[in-house]
């Protein structure tokens, strides 16, 4: 959230990353979503992955 400087917009807190990825996706040419890593029920890593139209990539994985 920082990296966007919405840290302190109430809708970014109480949505895990929703409006910031429908946001990106509606007004770029990124194609953006992300999948929750989880060890048990606790959310512990975020892998975000976008294109802009060639093959999908993961931003944090290799």
């Amino acid at each position: 959230m920082k990296l966007f400087r919405v840290e302190k917009e109430k809708t970014y807190q109480q949505n895990t990353g929703d409006v910031a990825i429908s946001e990106i996706n509606e007004y770029t040419e990124l194609e953006v979503h992300y999948k929750e890593e989880k060890r048990g029920r606790a959310i512990v890593d975020f892998d975000l992955i976008w294109s802009n139209g060639k093959p999908m990539k993961s931003l944090l994985k290799s």
